[in-house]
């Protein structure tokens, strides 16, 4: 058993989403101890798009059980939830081969079976669980190189946080386990201002880029940069004098469904330059991009943002308030 295979193994499977926001972590067979209670190895996360765990081993006995918990919540006497693996091999009297089989139980209810692309008894095998928070779905796993799908089982709506564990038995001997977790970029930009919270700050503050901004012409390369939607925008100080935030207010068409109003859509971050800031801005898919980039008061009411990396420039064009 060795790390190279279940990296084979885990590039192989679809749940390895290849995002920036994914966070790994990897268990050795050291940090996973043998017993009869639940050994929980990744604290409860929150706020996910997806989660997903794999553990990679081998076994010399037959019918050998081996256990993945989870929990929805991270209190002590929350739910447990359990996904148990069986591999069982057979012999074949006529050719004297074998074919083994994965029988797969979600809280020790049958759910399905894996027959093909599994390695014998003493052989490496991985198991995975993964969760797609977004369908509510949980997609249970195993394989020798690659991971084949045994059953995919719907689960409570609504939920958006796991924490993982393993009961290891003795007959199981556990090479390295891994845990994803895509955190969900919404629940960072979220934030508590209604519509009067910031037409309040609006208000109540004369500092220059403060006010309602819109979407007013672009200089992209397509093979770069698209943009995401005709925003509409409010800039508002930041805890930090001198700092700014840009709220989203409307006009978002790719994800659209996802952006709501008040979220955070960028950041002007002061420097020693008056009317020039160093920008963050989250595109379309919340993927924040800071590098190069700036945001520069052209005149009082025009504010230009600049993503050189990215070859765009965007213009905004302040609106009255009266206007809106």
């Amino acid at each position: 058993m060795n790390l190279r295979a279940i990296i084979t193994a885990l590039i192989s499977t679809v749940w390895l989403l290849a995002s920036a926001r994914a966070e790994r972590i990897y268990l050795s067979a050291e940090d996973i101890s043998s017993g009869d209670s639940v050994q929980w190895l990744t604290k409860y996360r929150g706020d996910l798009l997806t989660a997903a765990f794999e553990i990679r081993g081998a076994t010399s006995a037959d019918h050998a059980c081996i256990d993945i918990y989870w929990s929805y919540d991270s209190l002590p006497d929350a739910q447990i939830h359990t996904a148990s693996f069986v591999l069982s091999e057979p012999a074949d009297n006529i050719y004297g081969s074998n074919s083994p089989t994965m029988g797969i139980s979600i809280d020790g209810s049958i759910v399905g079976h894996i027959h093909k692309g599994l390695a014998s008894r003493k052989g490496d095998n991985s198991l995975a669980i993964e969760f797609d928070f977004a369908s509510s779905t949980l997609t249970v796993l195993a394989g020798s190189s690659h991971l084949h799908t045994g059953a995919k089982v719907n689960i409570p709506a609504h939920t958006k946080g796991v924490r993982f564990g393993i009961v290891a038995p003795k007959r199981w001997l556990t090479d390295v386990a891994v845990a994803s977790f895509e955190v969900d970029p919404a629940a960072a930009l979220t934030t508590p201002f209604t519509d009067k919270d910031i037409a309040d700050m609006v208000a109540s503050s004369k500092d220059s880029p403060t006010g309602y901004w819109r979407y007013l012409d672009r200089d992209c390369n397509p093979d770069y940069a698209r943009l995401g939607g005709n925003y509409s925008l409010a800039i508002v100080p930041d805890e930090k004098p001198g700092d700014f935030l840009i709220l989203y207010l409307g006009g978002a068409v790719t994800e659209a469904s996802r952006w709501q109003s008040g979220m955070i859509k960028g950041r002007l971050k002061a420097t020693p330059f008056d009317g020039h800031y160093d920008l963050v801005w989250y595109d379309a898919t919340m993927t924040p991009h800071s590098a190069e980039c700036s945001a520069t008061l052209e005149q009082p009411m025009v504010l230009r943002l600049d993503l050189p990396l990215l070859k765009a420039s965007l213009r905004l064009a302040a609106i009255p308030q009266n206007q809106r």
